[in-house]
């Protein structure tokens, strides 16, 4: 039974890892590209910073969980990593580097529309691993409250 968990967490750290990895290369690329339009436009385009500055902190994030979980002593699903780089993928990537905003009517009502769901599930992931020792009916309830006020604040 040790060997399966152990085989298990193993996998887990290696789709970590390669969620990481992907999303390093994907904003790196977002990276490159407002450098290249910024420099085309001789260092005179808002939107370009913007890129520059949305690529450089997505790249950052990924290496945050890493340190979140050493500070808090807690364990950051592999769901939560999965989740929040798709989440910048779709505003960085898509929204910002190709123009979802502004080509794609309502781009920025889904991504908050879908950002209010993604925060409720981080929070009821969180408070569900934290509440352990409670009864599943008494955490449930707990769980669903606390992650919506997690979302809302």
């Amino acid at each position: 039974m040790d060997e399966v968990l152990e085989i298990i967490e193993n996998k887990k750290i290696k789709v970590k890892k390669s969620i990481i990895h992907i999303s390093i290369i994907i904003f790196s690329i977002c990276l490159m590209y407002g450098i290249v339009k910024l420099i085309n436009n001789h260092g005179n385009d808002a939107k370009a910073i913007l890129i520059i500055i949305e690529s450089f902190v997505s790249i950052i994030i990924p290496f945050l969980f890493p340190l979140i979980e050493k500070i808090f002593k807690i364990k950051i699903g592999t769901p939560i990593y999965f989740i929040t780089i798709v989440f910048l993928f779709l505003s960085v990537t898509l929204g910002e580097t190709l123009n979802f905003y502004e080509n794609i009517h309502g781009w920025d009502k889904l991504l908050h529309i879908t950002s209010g769901f993604l925060l409720t599930f981080a929070g009821y992931c969180f408070i569900i691993k934290s509440l352990r020792d409670l009864p599943i009916k008494q955490k449930v309830s707990l769980g669903i409250c606390y992650s919506v006020f997690f979302a809302l604040a």
